[in-house]
């Protein structure tokens, strides 16, 4: 059996590291939707347990404050964490990288030259510097909020110091 071909050893490195960053984001998407969801089950769960036990079962004073202290907290978590947008996020990086393994895969010519699977290799380097950058931008924890930092305030000046 003939051994495989240098380009085709590098169209089989390049497919298996395509297939792994592809089965990670997808966990990851997955894990930060179901995430998002039970923070919205327990948000609901709370409240209406919270009204309920109050009203109807007697429950005492700090049962029902407890339970209508975990919306907003549930709030605060989701809000500043955010899994959905997380999600998806991983979900479109799925989406892209799938992409180039369908072009690896499928479209390259019969006979690939190095110039097709580094075409392949510089497009993948390409989305994942901006799928970085977009994480960077979105999902970077930022901590004015609780250094009581309002910039629709006015609180900032032009120099973007505390007044």
């Amino acid at each position: 059996m003939n051994e495989p071909s240098e380009i085709q050893k590098r169209i089989n490195s390049l497919r298996s590291e395509i297939e792994q960053l592809s089965t990670f984001h997808k966990r990851m998407g997955l894990a930060d939707h179901w995430i998002s969801v039970w923070l919205m089950i327990i948000t609901l769960a709370s409240s209406i347990g919270a009204g309920i036990g109050g009203i109807f079962m007697n429950f005492s004073s700090q049962a029902t404050g407890g339970l209508a202290l975990l919306p907003g907290l549930m709030a605060i978590v989701a809000s500043n964490l955010k899994f959905q947008g997380k999600s998806n996020w991983h979900f479109r990086k799925t989406e892209a990288v799938d992409g180039l393994l369908h072009k690896l895969i499928y479209e390259l010519p019969i006979d690939p030259v190095a110039q097709d699977v580094a075409a392949v290799s510089a497009a993948l380097t390409k989305t994942k510097q901006e799928f970085l950058k977009e994480w960077e931008k979105t999902f970077q924890h930022n901590w004015d909020n609780f250094h009581g930092i309002d910039k629709r305030a006015g609180n900032i000046g032009e120099d973007g110091h505390n007044v």
